[in-house]
């Protein structure tokens, strides 16, 4: 990128975080007005004639963030749905089509586009929701654009019923290609299932830029001295978690290409090619077929971890790979070289 284009883009960053200070939730209002415009239409004589929710990600939807996420929505959405008696059904193509890679396991979920109401006068819309909504039963058509996950929200006796696993494994199953790439990558690593753990690290623009696109995103890259002391530290913190391990080779996954390039210890297996967000690597297909590949690494592993510390961030992708596969995971911080 040009100096200019830089200096341009970092102007543009700067002016919209002090916009959203000066007026509370500014970005969010952007972002619902661009949907707004984009998507839908004030009237729309399609109607639905069943009662259901849709998570709806398309071009023009409010910016999508990481697979993870984006996986924790589909979740929340059928845990609305069910509260609701409400039919659920997922439409997601912005990037990639949730299809191509998940299929329904025991509920259907598919809907194609033009079964979809898009008229304001027939549907309500959920924004970022990450509560079990009470849905007004005057509307049959409801719209959900992102979600977290609601889990921590959850009484004791819904968590049984909405645990994120189970309701994972009654929307989903990977796809024949998507089984297909997870079997390949096991076989090239020489890993089996249960006979693994899994150690991801995320550490964001520490390395290299990977989320050029979000106006959230970090500019300054560490130095060389703090670059060389993140992964000695890092060493030493994988021989211990594979020592404490029983020997187990360790998977390791990250965000920074830079940092799995490096040399690494032969009890660590490293997946060949680009790593890269598919947020800001939209449309990518190695990309998105990779981030499909290590999250369900990561949930056939025996252990899992997430390394934090000075120069790293908390995953929620980890976390979730870990529960789809019910799998013991923990946060480890990283030992500093004295």
């Amino acid at each position: 990128m040009a100096r200019k284009e830089i200096i341009f883009d970092r102007m543009r960053r700067c002016i919209s975080l002090v916009i959203d200070a000066i007026i509370p939730n500014s970005l969010e209002l952007k972002r619902k007005f661009l949907c707004f415009r984009q998507l839908y239409k004030l009237f729309d004589s399609k109607k639905s004639t069943e009662n259901r929710v849709i998570l709806y990600y398309t071009e023009g939807s409010p910016d999508c963030p990481g697979l993870a996420d984006r996986l924790k929505a589909m979740v929340t959405g059928y845990r609305v749905a069910k509260k609701n008696n409400y039919s659920y059904y997922i439409y997601h193509n912005l990037g990639f089509k949730i299809e191509d890679y998940l299929l329904p396991n025991k509920i259907n979920w598919l809907i194609e586009k033009k079964n979809i109401c898009l008229g304001l006068n027939h549907l309500r819309i959920l924004w970022f929701t990450n509560r079990l909504e009470t849905l007004n039963q005057g509307y049959s058509e409801y719209h959900l654009h992102f979600a977290k996950d609601s889990t921590w929200a959850l009484t004791e006796e819904e968590q049984k019923e909405y645990n994120f696993a189970k309701i994972f494994h009654q929307l989903f199953k990977p796809s024949d290609y998507l089984r297909g790439l997870i079997d390949e990558a096991r076989n090239k690593l020489q890993i089996n299932e249960n006979k693994y753990i899994a150690v991801h690290i995320r550490f964001l623009d520490f390395f290299e830029t990977v989320e050029s696109k979000r106006d959230t995103a970090f500019t300054k890259h560490a130095s060389a001295e703090e670059q060389e002391e993140m992964i000695l530290s890092i060493r030493r913190t994988l021989q211990k978690l594979h020592n404490e391990s029983g020997d187990l080779p360790i998977l390791l996954l990250s965000d920074s290409n830079v940092f799995l390039n490096t040399e690494h210890a032969p009890y660590i297996r490293t997946i060949p090619g680009e790593v890269g967000h598919i947020y800001s690597k939209e449309g990518n297909k190695e990309i998105t077929d990779r981030a499909f590949i290590d999250l369900f690494l990561i949930s056939e592993a025996k252990y899992v971890y997430n390394i934090i510390g000075p120069g790293t961030y908390t995953s929620g992708y980890s976390y979730v790979g870990a529960s789809i596969g019910q799998k013991p995971f923990t946060r480890v911080n990283r030992i500093i070289p004295m």
